[in-house]
């Protein structure tokens, strides 16, 4: 395909729900920068090379019923009057904090403390903040792992 048509079929997309594998999309924008094909839609980012965006384009199915499209994630539930809205909530009933993160918060609100009672311990409230980033710098990795693990078994 050459590039007039491909942006042709990307402009016809535009505000679109569409399917690629039982995963409902809405085309946002799209623009071509470098050679590579940015496609940025409700769910996700998609940055192609040419060959790869028409195969996908051959993958995507046109949801013609616009009402069965629902964006994928909800955060903001508009109450019907302008302005007013109302935020959905999450419960995080099933979430305890491990020991390690038990510790850190105690070794942190410690520090705190040490530090209003005399300044002197500035030094080592700087050193505790610098081990708690570091902690926080390890959790948000493994985080990153499991979701990347839990991604990369969805698409088998």
């Amino acid at each position: 395909m050459m590039t007039t048509e491909l942006d042709k079929k990307l402009d016809d997309l535009i505000n679109k729900a569409f399917k690629i594998k039982n995963l409902v999309y809405k085309l946002n924008s799209w623009r071509q920068t470098a050679g590579k094909f940015i496609l940025e839609t409700d769910r996700r980012t998609f940055v192609l090379y040419t060959k790869e965006l028409e195969d996908l384009l051959l993958e995507i199915n046109i949801v013609e019923n616009h009402t069965s499209y629902k964006p994928s994630l909800p955060t903001i539930a508009d109450k019907g009057e302008p302005g007013s809205h109302e935020i959905k909530k999450i419960s995080l009933d099933f979430y305890e904090p491990n020991n390690t993160q038990k510790e850190l918060q105690e070794a942190l609100l410690n520090s705190l403390k040490l530090v209003q009672e005399n300044p002197k311990h500035i030094p080592q409230a700087k050193s505790v903040c610098d081990i708690a980033n570091t902690l926080i710098n390890i959790e948000k990795n493994q985080i990153n792992m499991m979701n990347a693990a839990k991604r990369s078994m969805s698409r088998e």
